[in-house]
């Protein structure tokens, strides 16, 4: 398979693996975010103790992982979705800001049907965000490496 073929079967694989996670319930998809409170807990327990693991705990950091998280697999996305347009000359990095903001509203429609998930206007906000940031690291990668290669 050429290298072309390849960044678009990684862009729709990496939307095929977004769409599972979505498909979790809301009970499954908190034990998820449980595994990762816990390893940063112990992450933060290990390097700063137990006052600053008991403050995070606190101040409910599985909301900003679980956001972080959203922001990170889009960026993913948005980094797929440009190399796979560029490479095929199918489009602009506009075009792929357009497919990942579009497929974040598909995602958050089709978790209004999975037990116990919302739809949140807020996730899609921050899933285009997170697009639009691995769209800019991409574009900056690429244009820099153009650069270094010149010289």
């Amino acid at each position: 398979m050429d290298k072309k073929r390849r960044a678009v079967l990684y862009a729709v694989l990496w939307m095929a693996l977004i769409f599972f996670f979505s498909s979790f319930s809301s009970e499954d998809s908190s034990e998820q975010s449980g595994k990762v409170v816990r390893l940063v807990l112990w992450i933060v327990r290990s390097l700063f103790g137990e006052k600053m693991a008991t403050a995070l705990a606190g101040a409910g950091i599985e909301f900003y992982i679980r956001k972080a998280a959203h922001f990170t697999e889009y960026a993913i996305l948005g980094v797929l979705v440009t190399r796979a347009l560029l490479l095929n000359s199918a489009g602009h990095p506009a075009l792929a800001l357009v497919i990942c903001a579009a497929y974040a509203g598909l995602d958050e429609f089709h978790q209004f049907f999975v037990s116990g998930r919302s739809m949140e206007l807020r996730d899609v906000c921050i899933d285009s965000s997170g697009a639009l940031f691995g769209i800019l690291a991409y574009m900056l990668g690429r244009t820099t490496l153009k650069r270094v290669r010149k010289t």
